[in-house]
């Protein structure tokens, strides 16, 4: 249990774990934000309060190559099972941020990413997408009382892939805009206070998810192919897994 989370919640939150496994529901929550070591420390956080044999962590490395057939097929083999709960540190979307900051063109990966998205859920995916917002001023008085905040289990705070000086906050956030969806919409969630960010998080997951195993999503007038698309066909498969 978090210490920062109340018990009722934390209560709360172990309720609708047992109702995933006993319905078999898929759920995956996506972590992004500007500082790794932030995202890392609410994950471990949020991953104390729950029971470990349902649930799965995953830290992706982003490649800058949103369309790379290795990176996409690294997600989908991690994509949660019946009855589990799959955390992603970091995402398909690192990757753009990535490829942006290197100079490269991301104009088709909005509609790439709506596109796997839409491949998730449809197939039973419920999808919580969460950005920890921080300001670059306060990243490392934050990352610092993060450090000190005596946690519940032993951790530490990793390097991260994209330079926060680099993070285009403007950037991802027209990002976010552009794929935030009725099925898979973004939460921001502030994280300058531990202790509220773990409040906000779980009071988010748990009605995200309520609302998605109790709604049934909208399927859209589509032919076959654009209702299950093979995020493979839109890979370059001429590039080599190093």
């Amino acid at each position: 249990m978090s210490g920062s989370v109340p018990d009722e919640l934390s209560n709360e939150l172990t309720a609708l774990q047992r109702r995933i496994v006993d319905t078999k529901s898929k759920v995956l929550l996506v972590f992004e934000g500007r500082s790794g070591r932030v995202i890392g420390r609410v994950a471990n956080e949020f991953m104390n309060m729950l029971e470990p044999r349902g649930t799965t962590y995953t830290h992706f490395i982003p490649q800058g190559k949103p369309d790379s057939p290795h990176q996409v097929m690294s997600y989908i083999t991690r994509e949660p099972a019946n009855g589990t709960i799959a955390i992603y540190d970091r995402s398909w979307y690192s990757g753009m941020m990535l490829a942006h900051i290197n100079g490269q063109d991301t104009k088709d990966f909005c509609e790439n990413s709506l596109s796997y998205e839409r491949y998730m859920t449809y197939n039973g995916v419920i999808l919580v997408k969460v950005f920890l917002d921080i300001k670059e001023d306060d990243l490392d008085d934050v990352a610092g009382i993060f450090a000190k905040k005596k946690s519940s289990s032993p951790t530490f705070l990793t390097d991260d892939h994209i330079g926060s000086k680099g993070f285009d906050r403007k950037f991802f956030r027209k990002t976010m805009e552009e794929t935030s969806t009725e099925n898979a919409p973004w939460d921001v969630i502030d994280a300058k206070q531990l202790d509220d960010t773990m409040v906000q998080l779980v009071r988010t997951f748990i009605d995200r998810v309520n609302f998605r195993m109790g709604t049934p999503y909208k399927q859209p007038d589509l032919s076959v192919d654009e209702r299950y698309p093979n995020p493979r066909e839109t890979a370059d498969l001429t590039q080599k897994a190093k």
